[in-house]
């Protein structure tokens, strides 16, 4: 809650929160922190051993990025002060086989904090949380090093939550008491989602996008690449066009070249793959080289036998496989990423929609090319039987331009014959 310094004319915030650990372990950390990420965040942290019959630790720690917090100094705090309240282990309310720390302090003049923006009047006060539930301390200071939290966002290691923070503000001018922990109560002024109605995600989103540029232009080129460009050259070879499969392949190399830049972009924000999202995403780009080649060999043998071969259905299959697994990764990084829920199920619509959208085209076309007349479909024999691509059914276009290699063909034949 906040309450109006009048010697400062800023706010004071109060805090509590708790930090359930296993009564027998001294292990992990649990963390807040002011902001919507590290860099700028005053962040409270807190580690100990509940059976060495010392008080949980709180250190108040800050970082200019995505790196290891230090410890701040009174200077760092621009004027205002911060001061631990409470800081005890407790068995009240803990579940059988843990212990509960319970920390309360308060914050003079916080909103002079010179980093991350902090109102008494926001009704949606970003806060971020983290924890580490494994590291091993081998001193127990306020200055010790902390490992790293998990990359996933959520219960993986990390995430966020907003406070309405006008409607926790004191309105009386008597100091306030120091606000508690209701067991039972979830939440309070508070949710997992900025306030829409509030401005809130559009100042969330505008923050963190100019502050996590290549995180956002790597989303951007995977997301134009999988689900505009690959789809659109389905839609390109089965068009129906005289030239539907030179449009086809160079749609499908602008895919390969952005999904190649996506990729490096990717590889600088994180140099060590040790992520599902990592591991995955390089293996469907491996995929997408192997499925290229198939479409490649496809299209070359057609010429030549005019059947498929099991090369084609590999084609087919591989890249039905690309898609689905790119789709699945893209909603994980978003997931690691910490993107706002709305933000996913937007992603996650577009993605089922297109999903159909692109299965209504492909069986639609289908549809025509049964209903044509036999005659017409001996005439175009290409239009029978050339009707492949990645997401598609087995029975794609290959029309025009597998025509138009057969009478180069057979005009050099001819040529060859009246010489």
């Amino acid at each position: 809650m906040a309450h109006h310094n009048e010697s400062t004319n800023e706010h004071n915030v109060y805090v509590t929160f708790s930090h359930v650990r296993p009564i027998n372990s001294a292990k992990g950390w649990s963390a807040i922190g002011f902001g919507e990420e590290m860099k700028g965040s005053l962040m409270v942290i807190v580690y100990g051993d509940p059976a060495s019959g010392e008080r949980p630790i709180v250190s108040v720690r800050a970082s200019q990025g995505h790196s290891q917090p230090t410890l701040i100094t009174p200077n760092d705090l621009a004027g205002g002060d911060l001061r631990v309240l409470r800081s005890d282990w407790t068995l009240n309310n803990s579940p059988v086989g843990t212990v509960t720390a319970i920390v309360s302090l308060v914050c003079y003049s916080c909103t002079k904090w010179p980093g991350t923006s902090i109102s008494a009047a926001s009704t949606s006060q970003p806060f971020i949380w983290a924890w580490n539930d494994a590291q091993e301390f081998d001193v127990l200071t306020y200055d010790a090093h902390l490992k790293m939290h998990k990359h996933h966002a959520g219960n993986g290691g990390w995430g966020r939550f907003y406070v309405n923070m006008d409607h926790v503000t004191s309105k009386v001018p008597q100091l306030p008491s120091v606000p508690y922990i209701r067991p039972g109560v979830a939440a309070f002024a508070a949710s997992e989602e900025p306030d829409i109605f509030a401005g809130g995600i559009l100042d969330a989103i505008t923050k963190w996008a100019l502050n996590n540029r290549a995180l956002h232009i790597h989303g951007a080129l995977m997301s134009a690449a999988f689900l505009l460009f690959i789809p659109a050259g389905v839609v390109a070879m089965r068009s129906g066009s005289p030239n539907s499969f030179k449009y086809h392949w160079i749609i499908q190399v602008t895919a390969a070249s952005t999904i190649v830049a996506g990729m490096g972009v990717g590889l600088t924000l994180q140099r060590k793959v040790n992520t599902t999202h990592q591991i995955l995403g390089l293996a469907i780009v491996g995929l997408l080289f192997v499925q290229s080649y198939l479409g490649f060999k496809h299209h070359f043998d057609f010429v030549k036998i005019r059947q498929r071969t099991w090369i084609s259905h590999s084609h087919i299959w591989t890249g039905r496989a690309v898609m689905a697994a790119a789709s699945s990764n893209l909603l994980l990084g978003m997931t690691m990423s910490g993107y706002p829920r709305i933000t996913m199920s937007l992603a996650a619509s577009f993605i089922i929609f297109g999903f159909f959208g692109l299965s209504f085209y492909v069986w639609r076309k289908a549809r025509i090319m049964a209903k044509r007349p036999a005659d017409s479909q001996e005439v175009d024999q290409s239009d029978q039987a050339h009707r492949y691509f990645t997401i598609a059914d087995d029975t794609d276009d290959e029309t025009s331009d597998t025509e138009k290699e057969t009478e180069k063909m057979n005009k050099s034949g001819e040529s060859f014959a009246t010489g």
